[in-house]
């Protein structure tokens, strides 16, 4: 918060003294002077009281800037009078109205409506957004400002004469948010697991009638397929003979060729596989057996 000169009687007393020597020309009638000064001092001590003090301006969402102020009277005239008396407000641009910083009365009153409670923002005399409110309020919003411009504000009584209050720096809005484009998800969107946002399409697979298999395939299927139990071969088995285990095995293969084109391909994977192991098994067997007899 900036410092407030806040001992006005000071350039109270130094109007008086540069009135004093004004009233010491020649030619001016002394009881006309007397009279001015009177009044003078009194305008000059109720724009004192009237002046906003402490302006200050900070951020607000983007494009906006909140101005604030302080009135001394402390909302005195409108509790004690019942009056509700307004300011107004312009917000002007660094870029162009550097000057107007400098002002000290406000001589531009006639484009207000001192009968709106609050106005909203428009052009003033200078092009700049301009606002009334009451006085008591203590703060006003500006909305939809260029966020490259600099803005420094200038407050006073809605009153023809009024002092300004001192403007502090100048402020710079905020830039809006650059937008989304179409198609591209929020942080909100990101933020779900995707398992949570769509749930997932049941995708069915062929396990080509792995562990069921169909009446079809069984009523075909021979009782002496390679999936029916296998005997155990005895310890009198020979190479050759009915019961010899290497023409059972070349028999059950001969079998299964035969019924080679009627299995899909994943239960012809499956089946070959088991083949290959229990080829290897039997001859496994048939050599263990021969050396024994040997």
């Amino acid at each position: 918060m900036q410092s407030q000169f806040s001992c006005d009687h000071i350039i109270s007393s130094l109007y008086e003294l540069v009135f004093d020597e004004v009233m010491r020309q020649p030619g001016l009638a002394h009881g006309e002077l007397c009279e001015s000064k009177a009044t003078l001092c009194q305008k000059i001590s109720e724009n004192f009281r009237h002046m906003p003090i402490m302006i200050e301006t900070c951020l607000g969402a983007p494009g906006e800037i909140i101005v604030s102020w302080v009135a001394i009277d402390g909302g005195m005239v409108s509790r004690v009078y019942g009056l509700d008396p307004k300011v107004a407000i312009t917000l002007h641009r660094e870029s162009s109205c550097a000057a107007r910083r400098d002002d000290l009365l406000r001589t531009n009153p006639e484009h207000e409506s001192p009968s709106v409670e609050v106005t909203p923002p428009e052009s003033s005399a200078y092009g700049c957004p301009h606002m009334v409110v009451p006085q008591k309020d203590l703060k006003a919003t500006f909305v939809g400002l260029d966020h490259q411009q600099e803005y420094f504000p200038m407050i006073s009584r809605e009153d023809p004469q009024a002092f300004f209050g001192l403007a502090p720096k100048s402020l710079q809005p905020r830039a809006p948010p650059p937008p989304t484009p179409l198609g591209r998800q929020t942080r909100v969107e990101q933020s779900v697991p995707h398992y949570i946002r769509r749930q997932s399409p049941k995708v069915e697979v062929d396990n080509g009638n792995l562990y069921d298999a169909d009446s079809s395939d069984e009523e075909n299927m021979p009782a002496d397929s390679p999936m029916s139990p296998i005997p155990r071969p005895s310890s009198q088995s020979s190479l050759s003979g009915p019961e010899n285990p290497a023409g059972d095995v070349l028999r059950r293969f001969l079998v299964y060729l035969g019924k080679w084109g009627s299995l899909s391909s994943v239960n012809q994977v499956f089946y070959g596989r088991m083949a290959f192991v229990r080829g290897v098994f039997w001859i496994y067997t048939i050599s263990v057996q021969g050396d024994m007899m040997l």
